[in-house]
């Protein structure tokens, strides 16, 4: 009887393993591999046959070139149901999985997860390569930005993927759009978020492309969406992205993207991306497949990711391993994807000096010269240039003199940030004042490399800290703090090179950037206001002024100026001179609390015009002019009938 009970258990035991095989994470239990090579031509992602099929691929390897030991196709397709049929096949070769799926209905939208058994455990990833997710948190996005909008399956496991075998398509009208001229860039830096809506709500993309005649008028020639590419949660600066195909859906369907971009180009103005390469959120799908869960951060096995960065005092989320090819072959099919499918015309990269191996401990050593960074660098704008020879590569690299004039000679333009000495300016304060830092040339870099602001997302606001700090001319009075903003102005937007500004800038936007990313209300409102409408007018003005007389503020022009920490009694000026020395502007500014009388140099006596005093003229009888100015102004002189580009 004995042997007899123990027979009965051994079979029991066996029964039980069987009935129990699907719940378990082994590849033993979950079936036996099968090998074979995937069709030609197929690229990881979802790959459209026809309208009633698609094959899946998922790459999969480890540094030690080991893989996941099975993989399925689970979705609404197959009624997210694990069986043999939806086992994916192993190509050894390119190292993959993949399955072909047929009889899908080209009218359906339909979502989709890899589930994957691995040494570790079971794990649930969304495609990398999805250009629309489904997310919990799609609920919360307004109908009105996004109709329609497919329900979240109560079976994924997480965020998940989705697809259309037919999917909508758009006609763009403007199909040949270039930037004429990267060393004039005039970018207007913006949050969708916070551009538009009412101030209770995140605006959208479809509000923003009303705006644009706005921005046309203000005379900039380029946007730069801060990251679009779909980030954790639905209010967000966007820099914890998760999916980089696919851009997110809280600010409304890509075909409103495309039309943005679309509507952008009729109206001459550029579109760059902002872009975070050097990291990702835990749900991005490679963290997910290769993660050290006792850890709670990416696996030291990863191919794409640092179990550690790196930088570690630097990094917020995942940090990429930049020098791992399958990271740069995904990074540039992205930057391709982005400027074949939505036609931008360029990116600027975030924190790019993150883009290395080497370690460091603080800002100031990573800031060193890195030659592997800059090769890494160069794999990128060199995989931009070659789909778009003219499209702008913009770095946020703050890096040493060396290498970003070795960045630079090779066709990238780097953030030159000068927020604290405008602040400083703007609140009535000399000291570290300098604006000479502004110009490309008083740093050795290439002429028109460096794309220079006053403000950024990343800085504060400049009438803010007026409001707060400003000496006692100019704190508590709006008047003065807008002429001294607008002093600023003219000693900006005359400088030559690419120049940018955070969005309402120009109408001295006093709300806080604040310590967190929350949102910030708009004030639109500020543009009924006489002192801050006259501030917006500079900004047209002077923009329209560069618009039509580029050869002023061209790299052959003669430029010089006065704006170091000097007694401000005496002023501030800028000359400049056309190369063929027929057009010549005067910039003269007192930013000082009192009137002062200031020796204005001319290159030339005669008839010259007060451009921003509606082009009035000025007789200039000799080399120098004693000009009273009064507190907190500037004024810029030109010795052409600038009437027609006074105003638009």
């Amino acid at each position: 009887m004995k042997k007899l009970k123990y027979t009965l258990l051994f079979f029991l035991s066996l029964f039980l393993f069987s009935a129990c095989a699907d719940e378990t994470p082994s590849s033993k239990q979950s079936g036996t591999i099968t090998e074979k090579t995937r069709p030609d031509g197929l690229q990881a992602g979802l790959n459209i046959i026809n309208t009633t099929t698609a094959t899946f691929v998922l790459d999969d390897q480890d540094i030690d070139g080991n893989h996941s030991d099975s993989a399925h196709v689970l979705g609404s397709f197959n009624n997210w149901k694990q069986s043999d049929s939806n086992r994916m096949y192993w190509d050894s070769t390119n190292k993959c999985w993949w399955l072909t799926v047929t009889g899908l209905d080209p009218s359906a939208e339909y979502t989709y997860q890899y589930h994957m058994f691995t040494a570790s455990g079971k794990v649930d990833i969304a495609d990398p390569y999805s250009t629309k997710v489904s997310d919990p948190n799609d609920k919360y996005i307004s109908s009105t930005t996004y109709p329609n909008l497919i329900s979240f399956p109560s079976q994924s496991n997480g965020i998940c993927s989705t697809f259309a075998t037919k999917s909508d398509t758009y006609d763009w009208k403007v199909t040949n759009f270039s930037i004429k001229n990267q060393n004039d860039l005039r970018i207007c830096e913006l949050l969708l978020r916070d551009f538009t809506g009412d101030n209770n709500g995140i605006g959208n993309i479809a509000d923003a492309t009303n705006k644009l005649d706005y921005l046309k008028t203000l005379g900039i020639n380029a946007v730069e969406l801060m990251p679009v590419q779909e980030f954790g949660g639905n209010e967000s600066w966007g820099y914890n992205p998760d999916f980089f195909f696919a851009l997110d859906k809280v600010y409304g369907t890509t075909n409103e993207y495309k039309q943005f971009v679309d509507a952008c180009h009729q109206r001459g103005l550029a579109v760059i991306m902002d872009v975070v390469y050097n990291q990702a959120t835990d749900d991005f799908p490679y963290c997910k497949l290769y993660w050290d869960s006792t850890h709670s951060h990416p696996s030291s096995k990863s191919l794409w990711f640092n179990a550690v960065a790196p930088h570690s005092s630097l990094a917020y989320f995942d940090d990429f391993n930049h020098s791992s090819k399958c990271v740069q072959n995904y990074i540039i099919r992205n930057l391709k994807y982005m400027m074949s499918e939505f036609k931008v015309d360029g990116f600027r990269f975030d924190f790019a000096k993150g883009f290395t191996q080497t370690v460091s401990t603080s800002d100031a050593t990573l800031s060193a010269y890195d030659a592997s960074r800059i090769a890494i660098l160069k794999t990128y704008s060199d995989a931009v240039h070659s789909a778009n020879p003219n499209a702008a590569v913009i770095l946020e690299l703050f890096g040493g003199t060396t290498e970003e004039q070795e960045l630079a000679k090779d066709n990238m333009k780097l953030w030159r940030n000068m927020n604290y000495n405008y602040c400083q300016s703007a609140m009535g304060y000399p000291s570290s004042s300098n604006f000479t830092y502004l110009y490309s040339g008083a740093s050795d870099m290439p002429g028109s490399s460096v794309v220079s602001y006053m403000e950024s997302h990343d800085e504060e606001r400049a009438a803010y800290k007026q409001e707060t700090w400003g000496v006692s001319s100019i704190k508590g009075n709006v008047s003065e703090e807008m002429k001294q903003l607008s002093a600023n102005t003219c000693f900006f937007l005359t400088v030559p090179g690419p120049k940018m500004i955070w969005m309402f800038e120009e109408m001295g936007y006093d709300v806080s950037k604040g310590s967190d990313t929350s949102k910030r209300p708009n004030h639109w409102e500020y543009l009924n206001d006489a002192d801050r409408a006259g501030l917006h007018d500079v900004y047209m003005k002077l923009n329209t002024l560069r618009t039509n007389n580029p050869e002023l503020f061209s790299d052959a022009a003669t430029f010089s100026w006065k704006v170091g920490d000097t007694d401000w009694s005496t002023g501030r000026f800028i000359t400049l001179a056309s190369s063929d020395g027929n057009k010549h502007l005067v910039v003269a500014g007192n930013f000082d609390a009192s009137t002062n009388t200031l020796n204005v140099a001319f290159p030339h006596t005669g008839i010259w015009y007060d451009y921003l005093n509606g082009n009035q003229t000025v007789t200039i009888s000799s080399a120098t002019e004693n000009i009273a100015f009064p507190m907190h102004t500037a004024k810029v002189y030109v010795d052409f009938d600038a009437s027609s580009t006074a105003t638009q």
